[in-house]
């Protein structure tokens, strides 16, 4: 049985994660209010010391699943692999092209417009339809949720999806400095799905068709991908693919 920690264990996606992964005896870590601390992932340290961890406790498998762990491990990857540790990242090509979908499947992916500004904001989101459309917006840097710009439907808790109204978007976004967002016309509804990619399987998180199963399928071929991640999708267009991460 592999052992396998997962860090974030302050956030539920943590156990999420653990529910599929039957198989490996699980560790659960974050940088405080758990039997096993690590430190924060933007110390200097931080990819040693968790090293130094992993080889302590006999760690095979390691899911890191802050923002910042995933970027300071980003380069440790054959570190840690030639101490036989595997990290559940992508290494650095592989987060690069996951980043350029478009070119890799051009029909398949959702175009959008990056925007710099609030008057930007404004501007794309009346230009793609808005409000006889629906929009989403997401970080710049491909993490955390999609939002959907809509002014007359609540959030779900049960669908996973997020909803906000375009005069709160307005009002959050219209800071100084501005955050950098990407923006995405949706033709039809956006969907979400978790999956996890080992090298001895293929897991999704939810129910969804054999369309969209054959579509991940082929990403997670074509990408040589590893570890867990998040599709969001509408109909059969491809939005956005990222790592599962914890701001």
């Amino acid at each position: 049985m592999k052992k396998t920690l997962i860090t974030a264990a302050s956030d539920a996606i943590a156990y999420q994660l653990a529910y599929h992964l039957p198989h490996h005896e699980i560790l659960f870590t974050d940088t405080k209010d758990q039997n096993i601390i690590i430190p924060d992932g933007n110390k200097s340290s931080f990819a040693h010391e968790l090293l130094s961890l992993c080889l302590d406790l006999d760690i095979t498998l390691v899911f890191p699943l802050k923002l910042s762990e995933q970027k300071a491990l980003a380069e440790a990857k054959v570190l840690f692999e030639e101490y036989g540790i595997i990290l559940a990242l992508p290494d650095l090509i592989q987060a690069q092209n996951m980043k350029q979908l478009a070119y890799l499947f051009a029909e398949k992916v959702v175009a959008y417009q990056t925007v710099a500004d609030y008057a930007s904001f404004s501007k794309a989101v009346l230009g793609l339809g808005y409000p006889e459309k629906q929009i989403a917006i997401g970080h710049v840097e491909e993490v955390g949720d999609l939002i959907i710009i809509n002014d007359h439907t609540k959030n779900n808790i049960f669908s996973g999806l997020k909803f906000m109204p375009f005069t709160l978007a307005a009002k959050v976004l219209n800071q100084n400095p501005f955050t950098k967002i990407h923006v995405y016309p949706l033709h039809g509804n956006m969907q979400v799905v978790r999956f996890i990619k080992l090298a001895e399987n293929f897991v999704c998180l939810n129910l969804i068709s054999d369309e969209i199963k054959e579509l991940i399928q082929s990403l997670t071929t074509n990408l040589s991908l590893f570890g867990f991640y998040e599709l969001f999708y509408c109909e059969d267009k491809i939005i956005r693919l990222n790592l599962v991460t914890v701001l």
